[in-house]
């Protein structure tokens, strides 16, 4: 159907990937033609800081925690080569304290806005009061009352505890100390108050 090579690899193993990779890219441009890399690999955490995947997987990944990452089995597969792993060690332990530095940085950072530069020097942004203002808010009894069905567990269901624990009695004891609440939280109580007074939300 593509008509074009596929290379299979194995993701648990670094060198494979690379050889795989540069294999492609010398095809690439020998022939001019496309060429896939198919590295078989898996996704060890969540695809953001919120998401558990064995919320909806247990099964898959519970085998997943249980292997050992990539650079544990490239490490102990370089030292059963007889490659002195000394200075790996040490390298890693390096480049860790250097991730770790720039993520502090990351804390402060403020990105310089380009957003009107270039061609778009001289465009004004609109003033505070220039845009029509609408009322959406609604009281906070629904409010309330929505955030409460929101975390209500049909008695048949089984809910992951982590989940009970970080949405539901989370979500519940900010609703109730009236502090400040999470986006997903927000979200929750702005589609649910839509439905509560008859708005579709598709």
């Amino acid at each position: 159907m593509i008509e074009c090579p596929v290379f299979h690899v194995n993701g648990d193993h670094p060198e494979e990937v690379i050889r795989a990779c540069r294999l492609a890219m010398e095809y690439r441009m020998k022939y001019r033609k496309d060429v896939i890399v198919d590295m078989l690999c898996y996704r060890r955490w969540g695809h953001n800081e919120m998401d558990e995947p064995s919320f909806t997987q247990p099964t898959m990944y519970s085998g997943i925690v249980s292997r050992d990452q990539v650079p544990d089995l490239y490490f102990t597969a370089l030292s059963e080569q007889g490659v002195d792993t000394e200075d790996i060690s040490s390298e890693l332990e390096v480049y860790k304290n250097f991730l770790s530095e720039e993520s502090k940085k990351a804390e402060t950072y403020e990105a310089e806005a380009s957003h009107l530069s270039k061609q778009w020097t001289g465009i004004k942004s609109a003033q505070k009061g220039v845009v029509a203002h609408f009322d959406t808010g609604c009281d906070l009894d629904v409010l309330l009352f929505v955030g409460a069905k929101s975390c209500e567990i049909e008695p048949e269901v089984t809910i992951h505890p982590h989940l009970h624990k970080t949405f539901c009695e989370a979500r519940m004891a900010k609703l109730q100390a009236d502090s400040n609440i999470d986006w997903a939280s927000a979200e929750a109580l702005a589609f649910g108050s839509l439905l509560y007074q008859g708005t579709q939300c598709m």
